[in-house]
């Protein structure tokens, strides 16, 4: 006999409950049963009304906890277990959270870090390369690159991070795999060509202002000038009439120093056809 199950008879209309714990109306003892009726409720129905009478085996005054105790005290010991993990889970996932949030913000002090993600994983398709020496710009790609002495290897040319005392990062790309040398060329990393584009483009025009802001030798404008066509893009006429005036006063500068030397050396035959310079 369980806890919940009496020897008091039980009279008929009182309310009783089965094992599953369902609710039921006692109508009357039978044979080693009992015959009950269901409470029936519709979502409608604002009271309850009986159902047909049947005959069960046992019956309880109280709900039956106690038959189903073992095996909620396993669902709630479960459900503690799961709810301790989920809380662990939740707090691993919110330390990730913070921790990538730190990164990023991290990573917004240097522009160059920006595209460590996306390097790892394999998204880059192209570089913007700026030369070191006559300010040429080009794009290309990772399967492009090649390095100088790729009869002796064929890895690709080492992509590197550098850091410069004023504490700003860029990526730069060595000529030869082992970085031997020191002609390395600033890089862009890109995802597509069209974005190369545009970086070599903001390139190009950053080149063209500082030109025109502060002359300097010719050279390296010309160089990005010539990489702009390569590009298909059209040159300034200003920028080129600048190009043409640099280039002609150094061909006028050239002139005069052949002219000098010429004139120095023509004072020492002169001198070396003199009798008495004769030995």
């Amino acid at each position: 006999m369980t806890l919940t199950e009496t020897t008091v008879p039980f009279t008929e209309g009182d309310t009783v409950y089965l094992e599953s714990g369902a609710t039921y109306q006692y109508v009357s003892q039978y044979s080693e049963g009992h015959v009950v009726r269901a409470f029936i409720r519709h979502e409608d129905d604002e009271e309850p009304y009986l159902g047909r009478a049947c005959v069960v085996p046992r019956v309880f005054r109280l709900p039956p906890r106690e038959v189903f105790e073992e095996g909620i005290a396993k669902l709630i010991k479960t459900e503690e277990e799961i709810m301790e993990r989920l809380k662990v889970a939740r707090q691993q996932d919110a330390e990730l959270a913070a921790r990538a949030r730190e990164r990023a913000e991290r990573f917004k002090q240097h522009a160059a870090l920006n595209r460590i993600d996306d390097f790892i994983q394999g998204k880059l398709t192209h570089y913007v390369i700026k030369s070191e020496y006559g300010g040429r710009i080009r794009i290309s790609t990772p399967k492009e690159e090649k390095c100088g002495d790729e009869k002796f290897s064929s890895d690709i040319k080492l992509l590197a991070l550098f850091g410069k005392s004023n504490g700003n990062l860029e990526w730069k790309l060595s000529r030869y795999s082992d970085f031997s040398g020191n002609q390395n060329s600033e890089v862009w990393l890109c995802q597509s060509r069209e974005e190369a584009m545009k970086i070599a483009v903001e390139l190009i025009e950053a080149t063209y202002a500082s030109y025109r802001e502060k002359p300097q030798a010719s050279c390296y404008v010309k160089g990005t000038a010539e990489s702009a066509k390569a590009l298909g893009l059209t040159v300034p006429d200003d920028i080129l009439r600048m190009i043409a005036a640099d280039e002609i006063r150094n061909i006028q500068l050239e002139i005069e120093k052949y002219h000098k030397g010429l004139a120095t050396q023509e004072a020492k035959l002169a001198a070396l056809k003199q009798p008495e310079a004769r030995p």
